[in-house]
């Protein structure tokens, strides 16, 4: 706080001074003034009394009256000077007490400082005011010792916080000793806060050689040495003057981490650089997690790229398609959800003449009619419409616009295009199609029929060689068994003849004992049993080949029931297990002129079916007889049956009651393709839960191209 200055002169002093010097200049101006207008009229005086006065005496006379006016007036201005000191002593001297008492306050306490209120006036306000000074000023006092003690609280709260901050922080003083090495740093570096606080040894825990941190950079202000030491260095966006950086430490705390640095100066209330804050983070986790994010940054941003290209194509292929809609003869609304048109294309305006203004806002339905379309056979995804008497026919089509990964529906897209020559031939292209899919079905059911016989015949060609030498070694082994039998009961007449009863008699007991008569029983019965097993496989090669006919393309005379038998016995393993097969042939059928492959693959779609429709064990029943000119098949099962609303479909091409997967719906139609062909008929007699019969006709005198038959 600045003294105040006693040097100087008094203001009782100066005061008269003052006032001395002008009443003296005031005087010595009207004594000049005086004087003059005297000296004017006493020469008046002199020249009207005297006749022709020298000068000197004139000069004389007014010397003698001039000397005594001007020591009156210095008296007068001497009197007046000692008057003007008593009064101003009088007046100021209460004034000299308040500033004698103002001047030597701070040397004083308590009530000593305060003014005494005996003063009137002008004084006496300044003493209240100056006293009032006074008392403001301690209790100014009071709330600064409470804030010095607040803010030595707030000091200790603040270092106990830092100490304990999670994030190690460091903090240098103006001379680049440490003041603070908090308890996360030490966990961080391995060094304590006693052996750090108060040295400049804060390089240690971070570098092999002694360096400056950024700390000591921001400290010092020394800009040339950040890009010596810290070459990634940036200004900090939040404290001016502060610096941050990052980067891999080799070893702090025994590991390899990964740190940043932000270092931040700190001022007083003058702007005087205090010291600085340094924080560090350990990031080394992250700076991993942010290589593989670049990575995947690089990665996305190249997909970016290519989604920028794929939506400049999607919007440039936006506005041409916008001009194809415009171009295409078939006419585009665009609806709401509600049926309200939003758009339309340049055909609906060609053919409506309604302009596109009154066609935006209305009902697309009732723009229709109001345009003279007829509709029927809405189902509210397409239709049929009509105009001119029907003789034009149009197809109506919508498509629902729904919101991208939801079923929310924002829009419907109708369109409309002229069927009337498509209307006409629309029939023929129908059972074209429906012939070609039945012709493309069965060809795929002939191929592969053909690859299954290919194999097949292959499969019994290979069993075949081996089977032939084991049928043939099993019959020399019965040859030569009979030949050791007869050998054997030979060797033992031999040795009865001779009398060897000791011989005959060991013999005997070691043939009892070895079994040799029920092994050579058995031996017959494994052999018979071989060779009939030898003959059951013969048999299903037989069947196997005649199956495939993959030699057999041509059409030639078979019998029905051997196809049947063939056909059952390929099928063996699927029917066993869910039901008895009962047949009941005609033995007397006569050899029908077919294609075998075909027949037998008609059978094996019917049997195949059956076996399907049984739940648990049932029965199969076959039955061939003969009716004029006519080979006649019965199928029947004892299976689930047929809904009668299914039994006008099932030879219907990929028509099926069976489960996704399961069941294709080519069998049957191709089996009425092959029966057709044949020039017989096919139908079905079924009740639900009762059973289903396939009765099949096939005409003894069908005659087929001369070029498929084969003699």
């Amino acid at each position: 706080m600045p003294q105040v200055c006693d040097k100087g002169l008094s203001l009782r002093f100066k005061i008269t001074l003052y006032v001395t010097l002008i009443s003296i200049t005031i005087l010595v101006v009207a004594s000049a003034i005086i004087v003059k207008l005297f000296s004017a009229r006493f020469l008046s005086v002199v020249a009207a009394t005297t006749q022709s006065p020298s000068p000197s005496s004139m000069a004389m006379q007014f010397e003698a009256i001039t000397f005594p006016l001007i020591a009156v007036i210095a008296l007068l201005v001497l009197l007046f000077c000692l008057l003007v000191w008593v009064v101003m002593g009088k007046v100021l001297s209460p004034l000299q007490t308040v500033i004698d008492l103002i001047g030597a306050v701070h040397s004083k306490t308590g009530d000593e400082r305060l003014l005494p209120d005996v003063f009137d006036g002008e004084l006496g306000r300044l003493s209240c005011a100056f006293n009032k000074m006074v008392g403001e000023f301690d209790l100014q006092q009071q709330k600064l010792v409470l804030i010095q003690t607040e803010m030595q609280q707030q000091k200790a709260f603040a270092e106990g916080m830092l100490n304990k901050a999670a994030v190690p922080i460091l903090v240098l003083d103006a001379e680049h000793r440490i003041m603070v090495w908090n308890n996360a740093l030490e966990n961080l570096s391995g060094f304590k806060a006693e052996e750090m606080i108060g040295t400049n040894r804060q390089w240690l825990p971070f570098y092999a050689n002694e360096r400056p941190v950024l700390a000591d950079l921001v400290l010092s202000c020394d800009g040339g040495h950040l890009e010596e030491f810290y070459g990634n260095y940036r200004m900090s966006q939040h404290v001016l003057g502060g610096l941050q950086s990052e980067g891999w430490l080799e070893n702090v705390g025994g590991k390899r981490r990964y740190l940043f640095f932000d270092a931040a100066p700190v001022y007083d209330a003058n702007n005087v650089k205090l010291g600085v804050i340094e924080t560090l983070l350990d990031i080394t986790e992250r700076k991993d997690a942010e290589d593989e994010l670049t990575k995947s940054r690089e990665e996305l941003q190249r997909k970016h790229n290519e989604l920028n290209e794929l939506f400049a194509q999607v919007e440039n292929g936006k506005r041409e398609w916008e001009d194809t809609m415009d171009s295409l003869a078939e006419m585009v609304l665009m609806c709401d959800q509600f049926g309200v048109v939003n758009r339309c294309n340049r055909a609906v305006t060609s053919f409506t003449g309604i302009p596109y203004n009154m066609i935006i806002n209305s009902d697309c339905l009732e723009l229709l009619v109001r345009a003279g379309l007829e509709i029927t056979g809405y189902d509210g995804t397409s239709g049929q419409l009509e105009c001119e008497g029907g003789r034009r026919h149009f197809e109506l089509l919508s498509n629902e616009l729904k919101q991208a990964g939801s079923d929310d529906i924002r829009g419907v897209v109708v369109t409309i295009h002229e069927t009337t020559e498509l209307f006409k031939m629309n029939e023929k292209l129908q059972n074209a199609y429906a012939e070609l899919q039945q012709s493309q079905a069965q060809i795929f059911q002939q191929e592969k029929m053909a690859s299954i016989g290919q194999l097949a015949a292959g499969v019994a060609h290979e069993i075949n060689n081996p089977m032939g030498f084991i049928s043939s070694n099993l019959s020399t082994m019965g040859k030569y068994m009979e030949k050791i039998s007869v050998f054997e009961t030979a060797m033992i007449e031999t040795v009865q003849d001779k009398g060897d009863t000791e011989t005959v008699a060991t013999l005997g007991e070691l043939r009892k004992k070895m079994k040799i008569d029920f092994i050579l029983e058995d031996i017959k019965n494994l052999l018979d049993e071989s060779r009939d097993g030898a003959e059951r496989v013969r048999r299903i090669v037989q069947d196997l080949k005649s199956f495939s006919h993959v030699d057999e393309a041509e059409c030639k005379p078979v019998s029905i029931n051997e196809c049947l038998d063939t056909t059952l016995n390929m099928l063996r393993n699927e029917i066993k297990y869910v039901a008895d097969v009962e047949k009941e042939y005609n033995p007397d059928l006569p050899m029908l002129l077919c294609f075998p492959q075909q027949i037998n693959q008609v059978f094996m779609n019917i049997l195949v079916n059956a076996a399907h429709a049984i739940e648990g064990h049932g029965v199969i029943a076959i039955k061939t007889l003969l009716e004029s000119h006519d080979i006649i098949v019965r199928i029947s099962d004892t299976g689930k049956g047929i809904a009668s609303e299914n039994l006008t479909r099932i030879f219907e091409p990929f028509f099926t009651t069976k489960e996704v997967g399961k069941g294709t719906g080519l069998g049957l139609s191709i089996s009425y393709d092959i029966i057709k062909k044949h020039g017989g008929d096919i139908h079905v007699e079924s009740e639900a839960g009762v059973g289903t019969t396939f009765v099949i006709r096939l005409p003894l005198n069908h005659v087929f191209e001369s070029d498929q038959v084969k003699s």
